[in-house]
């Protein structure tokens, strides 16, 4: 398993299809923008929460916009593992089994990447 941090703003296509191809299971930590993850005032999660595309995907499937960012990570064939506040929260992250995302829904996320990380970018790691 390689754990790598991966939400609509940073997906790691090459990182995830590299594993995909090596039989390496993804398991995507901070999948829905790691608010505070690096301290106080980080993260991309509200941004995330707020972005249009995935606003307009989430009304289409009448899902919250982090179900949406949940499912496509599944749809990638990753495993995100989510921090959630509430009980409510924990609840509604796992409920994103009883719809799929569309290609098109797929590739409208898709484009929203910019290789942002919130943590740092492991791969300039020594």
């Amino acid at each position: 398993v390689d754990q790598i941090e991966v939400h609509p703003y940073n997906a790691r296509f090459a990182l995830v299809e590299l594993c995909e191809q090596e039989g390496i299971n993804v398991m995507g930590y901070s999948p829905l923008g790691g608010r505070n993850a690096a301290g106080p005032g980080t993260g991309v999660t509200d941004e995330l929460l707020r972005d249009s595309e995935i606003q307009t995907v989430g009304v289409a499937h009448g899902k919250a916009n982090s179900q949406v960012i949940l499912r496509w990570a599944l749809q990638r064939g990753i495993t995100p593992i989510p921090k959630a506040s509430s009980f409510k929260r924990l609840t509604e992250n796992l409920d994103v089994f009883d719809f799929e995302l569309t290609d098109d829904d797929m590739k409208r996320i898709n484009s929203l990447d910019r290789n942002e990380f919130v943590l740092y970018d492991s791969d300039l790691m020594p």
